[in-house]
């Protein structure tokens, strides 16, 4: 169920939740327990103060919101497609690649996300958002070995982020 899915009237038979369980921990965890328990880890270093369970699901809101996020650009993107082609500036493409934040989706789905994450405080506190986001684009670039990338990079990231986030407070998107 997504965020703010919520149908009190809808019954689902034992079977149907069942495969939606199944699909939302292949979403949320592609690679199994490997990856949930290495992820775990990360984020224990960058938030030691926050538990197990709280992290995973302040990194999962995360997660779907930045999704909703880079949805929402892509297709912004597209639709301007009958005008010029327009490309990133300082990448010199228009394709997102990897966690690559200059680029200009992911860029838009950045600020897009900063502004839909001011909406779920209550779930994920606004200065750890960017931790969780940094995470959350770490984690989109991981394959079967769930190998992430070193806590200084995610670092370098997650202050890339901050700055993201200080001009939006500012209104500078």
């Amino acid at each position: 169920m997504a965020l703010g899915e919520f149908n009190l009237f809808r019954i689902k038979s034992k079977q149907q939740r069942i495969k939606e369980e199944e699909e939302y921990a292949l979403w949320a965890f592609p690679y199994g327990e490997s990856q949930k328990e290495k992820l775990s880890e990360l984020i224990k270093e960058f938030l030691p103060k926050i538990s197990k369970q709280i992290g995973l699901a302040s990194f999962l809101t995360c997660k779907e919101l930045y999704d909703k996020s880079l949805e929402s650009s892509e297709t912004d993107e597209t639709s301007g497609a009958n005008e010029e082609s327009r490309s990133d500036e300082t990448s010199g493409t228009n394709e997102a690649s990897g966690t690559d934040i200059s680029s200009g989706t992911h860029e838009e789905a950045i600020k897009k996300f900063f502004v839909i994450a001011k909406k779920y405080n209550q779930l994920v506190r606004t200065n750890e958002t960017p931790i969780y986001l940094a995470l959350v684009l770490a984690d989109r670039e991981i394959d079967e070995n769930c190998e992430y990338p070193p806590a200084d990079e995610i670092r370098t990231h997650i202050q890339e982020l901050n700055d993201i986030q200080k001009a939006g407070k500012k209104g500078l998107f």
